[in-house]
C-alpha cells in the first residue's frame, strides 16, 4: 500500500529529527577522551570538614587572611547595604560552598555550570577552540572562565571579576573581593563524588590564598529550576537586622519587575 505524506506530516516529522539532533548535542555525557565530570551534583562536604575558608571563610579565616584595606571594609559595611537583599545572585567562590545542586554539562568547546541557587549558568570556554576574548576593560561578576583537561582533571582559571563586598563571604561578615581576584578550580571524580580542589587569590584583600577542597555527591534528581528569587521574600527579616548608620535616613528600596 503506497502511504502519502501530507506536507503538515513531512514538517512534523523534520522537526522531530532536529529536536533529536539537539538532544543529543546537549547530551550531559562527556566527549571522547576526557575526564568525565558530566553530571548533577548535590550537598558539599568540605575536606577536612573543619576549615575557617570552607564551605565560606569565617571571622577566624577574614582575620588570618584579609589584608588591613580588607578588614577596614568589612568594619565598615552595613549589612542593610548588601546586594543579596535585592536578589544580586551569589558570586564565585560563594556560591561552590552553597548546599544547592549544581549540572555540569560537557560540549566539544565549552562547559556549561548551571547553579540551582540563584539561577546562575556559568560557561568556562575550553582552550584551543579560537574562542575569542572579552576586550580589556569587560568585568563581569562570575568573571570570565576558561578551562583544559590536564590528566583526570578540568582546570578552569577565572578573571575579570567586578569589585564585589561581599566576594569572599556574604553571611557571617561580608569580606570583599577585588578586581584582581583569581581563581584556579580543580575537578575531578572520586568514585560517584565530583571534587573540587579550589585556589583564590587577590593582592588587593588577601594576603595569601584561599585554598579548599569540597566533595559534592552525585544525584540523579533533576535541578530545581527557576529560583525566582523575589525582592520582597529577600528583604523579608531585614527589619530585624541592625544597621551600623542609625543617622542615616531609612533606606527605602524600590523593587522593579
Amino acid at each position: 500500500m503506497k502511504v502519502l505524506w501530507s506536507p503538515s506530516a513531512v514538517a512534523v516529522v523534520i522537526a522531530a529529527m532536529s529536536l533529536t539532533a539537539v538532544v543529543f548535542t546537549q547530551s550531559p555525557s562527556a566527549p571522547a577522551g576526557v575526564p568525565d565530570i558530566s553530571g548533577t551534583f548535590a550537598g558539599r562536604r568540605c575536606v577536612p570538614a573543619s576549615s575557617d575558608v570552607c564551605p565560606e571563610m569565617n571571622a577566624m579565616g577574614a582575620d588570618r587572611l584579609m589584608t588591613a584595606r580588607g578588614k577596614a571594609l568589612i568594619a565598615a559595611f552595613d549589612e542593610h547595604a548588601a546586594p543579596k537583599y535585592d536578589c544580586s545572585p551569589a558570586g564565585l567562590p560563594i556560591i561552590f560552598g552553597d548546599p544547592w545542586a549544581v549540572r555540569i554539562e560537557q560540549l566539544a568547546d565549552r562547559v556549561n555550570f548551571t547553579y540551582e541557587k540563584d539561577d546562575v549558568v556559568r560557561t568556562v570556554w575550553l582552550e584551543g577552540h579560537g574562542h575569542q576574548r572579552p576586550r580589556s576593560g569587560l568585568l563581569f561578576m562570575h568573571g570570565y572562565s576558561t578551562g583544559r583537561y590536564a590528566g583526570n582533571q578540568l582546570v578552569v582559571e577565572t578573571s575579570r571579576f567586578t569589585f564585589d563586598p561581599e566576594g569572599f563571604a556574604g553571611d557571617v561578615i561580608n569580606a570583599p573581593s577585588s578586581t584582581q581576584k583569581r581563581l584556579v578550580e580543580r575537578y575531578s571524580r572520586v568514585g560517584t563524588t565530583l571534587r573540587l580542589e579550589l585556589t583564590a587569590e587577590d593582592p588587593v584583600f588577601l594576603l595569601g590564598p584561599i585554598t579548599y577542597t569540597i566533595d559534592y555527591p552525585e544525584t540523579k534528581e533533576p535541578l530545581s529550576l527557576p529560583w525566582n528569587c523575589d525582592p520582597t521574600s529577600a528583604q523579608r527579616n531585614l527589619h530585624v537586622v541592625k544597621t551600623k548608620y542609625p543617622q542615616d535616613p531609612p533606606i527605602v528600596r524600590s523593587n522593579p519587575q
